[in-house]
């Protein structure tokens, strides 16, 4: 079954490295909820983990994924 817009969009937040609190912030929807969109994706994509569905979608074209890594973040002491 394919999958929704927001399991799509949290796999792409997952995607850039975002923890579940951060998803949560972002998309304004509790950790909860974060937790239940990146379920329902695995079962949608028939894979046991996160990272797994993350790959998966982003190799059928479900989700887009920049190759190029983050910058390092300077500390901000």
């Amino acid at each position: 079954r394919p999958l929704s817009p927001r399991q799509r969009e949290t796999l792409e937040w997952v995607a850039e490295g975002k923890t579940t609190q951060d998803i949560a912030l972002i998309m304004q929807i509790s950790p909860a909820m974060v937790e239940k969109h990146l379920r329902l994706a695995r079962e949608a994509l028939d894979v046991e983990t996160t990272a797994h569905a993350v790959a998966k979608a982003a190799m059928l074209n479900h989700i887009f994924v920049d190759p190029t890594p983050a910058a390092p973040q300077a500390d901000a002491r």
